[in-house]
């Protein structure tokens, strides 16, 4: 299951209009499923406009394809394309009527995700460990992924976590999306109670995506420093067994989501490349490096012999993880 692939909403119009010189006024706008954009199809005069809203708080970019058009000429490239800001509404694309005395007809096809599909990763970009704790934690091997989803999959980092271990910011930006992950790996906005993904915008355009953490993490709109808290994770059962899935991405301009390859801090220049089966230490705003560590045999005993039972009751756990639940800590924070 991909529970971290970004998913692109699209809806289907059809419309046969049989034209007088004058053409009818505009259309009730659409909205797509699970997302607040929305289409208006303006007719003024001699030209059909197709107008795009976007009432999310990132950006989206929004896609019109014309499958069928007879006597309209498109005033710019097919198919239409725009990117819209949060809260902007923009003509995406106009249709214009080819000669007044003949009938037109049009079949379009629409979609919108939240990216910008003209981003570009910073060349300089570099990124910190999205796990916070005392304890250095491996990078597992990505599991197979679906078809068509490959490049995306390839370029995600899995973490093993311990359940309520602290999820940080890679990299400074802003919430923009928390949805929640589905037993069947698929994303869903609003839904409490169960793991959630939350994605941070940054810069240059791309986003990070940060899946199977626990409810309650930060809210959409909140800007977040490189190393931030943004939340915990969870126990892996919403994604298959993962602790915590982290890739960064960007919208393509068919709406679909291509995963980036990114380099870790490591002190030089240039980072490192992330390397599957390697233990890292954990993350920070501060941390000078981001060097592989090795993990002794009796690393596990010696995190179990830090565990508290807090005043409140609460299980202080050697991850830095604290846990409010009425279960033996050792249990609570056990490996």
């Amino acid at each position: 299951m991909d529970a971290t692939i970004p998913r692109a909403v699209t809806g289907l119009l059809l419309f046969a209009v049989l034209l007088a010189p004058a053409l009818r006024a505009a259309a009730e706008p659409r909205c797509l499923d699970d997302t607040q954009v929305c289409l208006e199809v303006r007719e003024e005069g001699r030209a059909i406009s197709f107008v795009a809203v976007n009432r999310e708080a990132a950006p989206q970019t929004v896609r019109i394809v014309l499958s069928e058009r007879h006597n309209l000429l498109p005033l710019s490239s097919l198919p239409f394309r725009a990117v819209l800001q949060p809260g902007e509404q923009k003509v995406v694309g106009v249709l214009a009527v080819g000669r007044a005395d003949q009938p037109t007809h049009y079949e379009m096809r629409w979609g919108a995700a939240l990216g910008d599909a003209r981003a570009r990763h910073a060349a300089d970009a570099l990124y910190r460990m999205p796990f916070g704790g005392r304890e250095p934690r491996a990078l597992t091997p990505a599991p197979p992924a679906r078809p068509g989803h490959e490049d995306f999959a390839s370029h995600a980092l899995d973490f093993a976590l311990p359940w309520g271990t602290p999820v940080l910011a890679a990299r400074g930006g802003r919430v923009v999306r928390v949805e929640e992950i589905r037993a069947d790996g698929a994303r869903r906005a609003g839904a409490p109670g169960r793991a959630v993904c939350v994605d941070v915008l940054h810069a240059d355009g791309t986003v990070a995506s940060y899946a199977n953490l626990r409810p309650g993490t930060v809210e959409v709109g909140r800007t977040v420093a490189t190393g931030e808290r943004i939340g915990v994770s969870d126990d892996g059962s919403a994604s298959g067994g993962r602790s915590l899935r982290f890739a960064v991405w960007k919208r393509e301009a068919d709406l679909s989501a291509r995963g980036i390859a990114i380099r870790f801090h490591d002190g030089s220049p240039q980072g490192a490349a992330p390397r599957a089966s390697v233990v890292y230490a954990p993350g920070g705003p501060s941390l000078e490096a981001t060097e592989p560590v090795s993990l002794p045999a009796s690393r596990r005993h010696e995190t179990l012999s830090r565990v508290k039972r807090l005043a409140d009751g609460s299980c202080a756990c050697g991850n830095g993880a604290v846990i409010h639940v009425d279960l033996p800590c050792e249990q609570v924070c056990g490996y």
